[in-house]
């Protein structure tokens, strides 16, 4: 929202804000493992300063997962960014000036204006999040290598795990085609819950039009 009210400079921020998702995982994982270095990266350093114990982030049974989700969210909240800002920028601007001259307030225009409109745009974006994280595989190798223990492993790295680390090929296979129909039935029932919203405005035009036939019929 911020970016599509901005009048000067909206494209230069949204290419800076858009650095973290044209960067590689790989590059990403290796830069917050420097960054993050419990020896001498410099987020430590700066809370050990502070006069805070920091942890080791990437290898603290207790902070290893919430780092990779924090290095995730970093890197692909561009692309949720992305997806918004056309949505946003596809809304007529006589939209906003009849809710003005209805009387609604900046937060009324948006909660019950732009956000319905907003919808089906946030639905693929959270469809191409859910996919995304059963994707994820560079972060969790060159931070914290599925550890401690086994804590930070997910589908995809299990199954690298069982193909190259233990030469299991059966089973990584078997497991590859299980996360492929997860994905699929997971994505179709996000696909269908969101379109189930506008089948009572679609279901009500046919009654409407049957109750003006009839009227007309009467009279």
């Amino acid at each position: 929202m911020l970016l599509n009210g901005l009048v000067r400079g909206r494209e230069f921020y949204a290419s800076i804000l858009l650095i973290p998702m044209m960067l590689a995982s790989v590059v990403v994982g290796f830069s917050w493992n420097l960054f993050l270095n419990p020896v001498y990266g410099p987020v430590n350093a700066l809370l050990a300063g502070l006069g805070f114990s920091p942890p080791a982030w990437a290898q603290s049974p207790t902070w290893a997962l919430p780092t990779l989700v924090v290095v995730d969210t970093w890197q692909w909240t561009p692309l949720v960014m992305v997806v918004l800002l056309a949505s946003l920028r596809s809304i007529p601007h006589r939209v906003y000036e009849a809710a003005r001259v209805d009387g609604s307030s900046s937060w009324q225009t948006f909660a019950y204006v732009v956000l319905p409109m907003l919808a089906p745009y946030i639905t693929v974006a959270f469809v191409l999040r859910f996919i995304d994280s059963f994707k994820v595989f560079d972060i969790i190798y060159t931070l914290t290598r599925g550890g401690p223990g086994s804590m930070t492993q997910n589908l995809a790295y299990y199954t690298y795990d069982l193909g190259f680390g233990r030469f299991e090929f059966g089973r990584a296979g078997a497991l590859s085609l299980v996360q492929l129909l997860f994905l699929s039935l997971g994505t179709t029932a996000i696909l269908k819950l969101s379109s189930w919203r506008d089948r009572p405005a679609k279901a009500s035009i046919p009654k409407a039009s049957a109750a003006t036939g009839s009227t007309g019929a009467r009279a």
